[in-house]
């Protein structure tokens, strides 16, 4: 017997033909029984156990205890089988020259033959080894899924050092309808190219790693104040830049003028981007 849902295992042992079942707390939906080598713990050696099934009709309890018992008879012929054809038989004299043999002489004799088949089996042993070194294979087992070869992804950002990152919220400002939105929150980093010695700030949005900001910072840029929100206020920081490139992943081929603003977890780090900026 199986638990439902895990399939462990919690009953299992032999229907002993000596050991009855029987209906059990005055009723006829639940039957007991006991058995000298309960083993449905694996971890430990079989044990004695007093046991108890309760099913929902009458009439599945009564087929039960038909079943059990008819299993039970079987198992008492099988055990019965095994004893008469286990019982030992007296060696047969062998005959010689139309005369019995001594009993020492049959004995011998006996040992003979019995070394004899012993060899012939040890011959086909060996035989049969000897095929299973000679078998080779021939089944050919092709891939189900073919891999896929592993190519290096070009960002753009190769040759670049790393002046700045941390996590921040960009937002946006929309001069259509006057307010700031939000562009995406991720890592905002700032990075420096030693061949052109220039700067520029690299945003991907987390997860989908899109790019939201990607612009060049010129002198020209300064960071001001965020003023638009109070409870933010020394941690968020505003700038514009005159060629955000930002959108050419979505199509646009020309920079944009945009107003950032990235508000950082705490003024510290807010601090730490000025200075890096």
């Amino acid at each position: 017997m199986r638990r439902e849902g895990t399939h462990k295992v919690c009953l299992n042992h032999y229907l002993s033909p000596e050991i009855p079942w029987q209906f059990a707390f005055n009723t006829t939906t639940a039957v007991t029984w006991h058995t000298p080598a309960e083993a449905s713990d694996s971890e430990r050696p079989p044990e004695h156990a007093v046991l108890a099934l309760r099913v929902k009709h009458e009439e599945k309890a009564k087929a039960l205890l038909a079943k059990v018992n008819e299993c039970r008879e079987w198992n008492a012929k099988v055990a019965a089988g095994k004893e008469m054809s286990g019982s030992p038989r007296a060696p047969r004299p062998i005959e010689r020259d139309g005369a019995e043999s001594s009993p020492s002489a049959g004995q011998n004799q006996t040992v003979v033959c019995e070394t004899v088949a012993g060899s012939g089996h040890e011959d086909n042993e060996r035989q049969d080894e000897e095929q299973v070194e000679d078998f080779e294979p021939k089944a050919n087992f092709e891939p189900v899924v073919y891999l896929e070869q592993v190519v290096d992804e070009v960002t753009g950002e190769e040759g670049e050092d790393q002046v700045f990152s941390e996590r921040a919220v960009l937002f946006r400002y929309d001069p259509i309808v006057q307010t700031w939105k939000e562009r995406g929150n991720g890592t905002l980093r700032i990075l420096f190219n030693p061949n052109t010695n220039h700067t520029r700030i690299v945003m991907r949005r987390a997860k989908v790693l899109k790019v939201c900001a990607n612009h060049l910072i010129t002198r020209n840029m300064k960071l001001e104040p965020f003023t638009a929100s109070q409870k933010s206020a020394g941690r968020t920081l505003m700038w514009m830049t005159l060629a955000d490139v930002s959108d050419n992943d979505a199509g646009s081929t020309e920079p944009k003028k945009e107003t950032f603003a990235a508000r950082f977890a705490t003024v510290e780090l807010a601090a730490a981007f000025k200075a890096a900026f």
